[in-house]
């Protein structure tokens, strides 16, 4: 029998247990690795898809689907591992796709979101390789899916060099085993085992770790290798995460955007999301401005006291940092307010600080500025400048939408010609009003006025004419009534006032001054009739109604008069 020397069995079985460490290593690695970067993966994709589905929402209902198309292919072009992107209406239809050969239709029914679920992630084969399809739903559905396939063959790719350099490492560390077996097999065993410990550590998904081998030798060299490695990793999955916060952070001030019509909420909100995520250590204090003609209104502020209010009072456009940035249009930075000579607005107690101003814009307007306060010598970088510009385009279409729905809410309620209120306030008001008078808490009168001969004047002058008579008499009737009084362009040259908390002598006051007032600066006269609410009347509409009759009788006697029906 040969007889196998001990110097081969503890090379063998060095080399041996090595190998075997190394492939059980290398198998727990790649596992380990591949978990989590395929969950970091899945992550960032539902990130984007919801982010697509969010910014569909005004494109898909307007039904300006090329606006889809242009989103779609912006995203595709900056995410180079989204392999393609589509949208389809709740029908099924496809709206927009990134497709350069057509759309491919067997992709339409590859991943179905089930119901009430918020998203959906499958792996299809998409050309020569797999991808995760990743479903989201538009508005709950009702308005569509977004499907976004996003590739992990980068994944993949970064496992097998990082195997690859395991597999040199254990390959060394064999080398290193064996030839510490023949020389110093008990001083090599100790740097070996904290090697292959490291290895294991940061397998387990812990890239802190490090390797403490200070032997200047091939374990040294390795050593110095696999923390080369791990803090590269380390700096990738760093990357990962920061471009799920930011994503996340442009998600947070969208929901908030969409989820109030209220310009102080939106205000209050965005500066609690920006402060919340620590991406670029921003203080929880800021001001927005709003642009008003050559001025920059002071439209929120928090953290700061009553002499920086009225410090910027009176601001103007293209003053101190703010007015600058309001003026220039582009984001301006200031790692040090104190030692730049364009922060001319000061107040005491004002403590050093750095700025970054990001103008608000919609549909190609500057609306406004956001300021936001930093730490002193902060630098910004030109990936974080465009984020600051996605920010402020987001925070300005909601401003923008916000500003569009009060205009909308006003003229529904006034008339466009005379900025009275129309019939439709005049209801609210004139039954809450009927309402408290009724139940004895307080007195209510009305009164209707029209204009004296208001047909020779339009024929004979043109409408253009009628219509300044129009917008004079109710500015006058605006400037002699109470605020808790309404105007109401009541139909043609006819107007009604009510009068909450006012008696029959106070209201025939109030229609003797206005007449006198209309004939004074117009030059025209005007005839009215006054009513106040009594216990006979059962609906809202006879107070109206009796003004009206008192209006009728007015005109009998000669117009240019005020007559009483009580």
């Amino acid at each position: 029998m040969k007889v196998i020397s001990l110097r081969t069995k503890i090379l063998v079985m060095m080399a041996g247990l090595i190998m075997l460490s190394g492939i059980g290593t290398m198998v727990f690695i790649k596992t380990a690795l591949y978990q989590k970067l395929f969950i970091k993966l899945e992550e960032r994709g539902i990130t984007i898809a919801r982010y697509i589905a969010e910014n569909s929402v005004n494109p898909i209902l307007t039904e300006k689907f090329y606006q889809l198309e242009m989103m779609a292919k912006d995203v595709k072009s900056t995410e180079e591992d989204v392999e393609y992107i589509f949208i389809l209406d709740e029908h099924g239809n496809v709206l927009a796709h990134t497709f350069d050969k057509g759309f491919p239709v067997d992709l339409k029914m590859v991943n179905v979101i089930e119901a009430g679920k918020a998203f959906s992630v499958k792996t299809v084969r998409a050309g020569e390789e797999d991808v995760l399809d990743i479903a989201v739903p538009i508005l709950t559905g009702d308005a569509g899916v977004i499907h976004l396939g996003i590739s992990h063959a980068s994944i993949t790719k970064d496992i097998n060099e990082i195997i690859r350099f395991l597999l040199l490492i254990v390959t060394a560390i064999m080398f290193a085993g064996i030839t510490a077996a023949i020389v110093l097999s008990k001083t090599i065993t100790k740097p070996v085992s904290e090697l292959t410990k490291a290895v294991r550590v940061v397998g387990g998904g812990d890239l802190n770790y490090t390797v403490n081998i200070g032997a200047n030798d091939e374990i040294g060299q390795l050593s110095e290798s696999f923390n080369k490695m791990t803090r590269d990793l380390k700096e990738r999955t760093d990357e990962l995460e920061r471009i799920n916060s930011e994503l996340s952070m442009l998600q947070a001030i969208s929901m908030a955007a969409a989820s109030t019509m209220k310009l102080h909420d939106l205000f209050a909100a965005v500066l609690y999301t920006l402060a919340s995520f620590r991406i670029f250590k921003i203080e929880y204090k800021g001001v927005i401005f709003i642009i008003d003609g050559d001025r920059l209104k002071l439209a929120f502020q928090t953290g700061f006291p009553e002499q920086f209010v009225e410090a910027h009072k009176f601001m103007k456009v293209g003053e101190c940092i703010c007015g600058l940035a309001a003026e220039t249009g582009k984001i301006t930075v200031s790692p040090d307010c104190a030692a730049d000579n364009r922060h001319t607005l000061k107040y005491p107690g004002e403590t050093p600080h750095g700025h970054i101003i990001i103008p608000l814009e919609a549909r190609h307007m500057i609306l406004g500025v956001l300021c936001l306060y930093l730490p002193v010598g902060i630098e910004v970088s030109e990936r974080e400048m465009a984020l600051f510009y996605t920010i402020g385009s987001r925070i300005g279409a909601a401003i923008d939408n916000i500003m569009l729905y009060e205009e909308t809410k006003e003229l529904s309620l006034h008339d466009p010609l005379t900025k009275l209120a129309n019939r439709r306030l005049m209801d609210y008001v004139l039954g809450t009003a009927f309402a408290k008078a009724q139940r004895g808490e307080s007195q209510f009168s009305a009164m209707m006025i029209d204009i004296d001969y208001f047909k020779k004047y339009n024929d004979t002058y043109g409408h253009t004419f009628g219509d300044n008579v129009l917008i004079e008499v109710a500015k006058i009737l605006s400037k002699e009534i109470r605020q808790i009084d309404l105007g109401v362009r009541y139909g043609g040259e006819e107007f009604l006032i009510l009068l909450p908390d006012t008696g029959l002598p106070e209201a025939c006051d109030v229609a003797e001054r206005i007449r006198r007032e209309v004939e004074a600066k117009t030059g025209i006269t005007v005839s009215l009739g006054v009513s106040c609410y009594n216990y006979k009347m059962q609906e809202k509409e006879e107070i109206i109604m009796r003004a009206d009759d008192a209006l009728l009788q007015a005109k009998r006697k000669g117009r240019n008069r005020t007559e009483v029906n009580a």
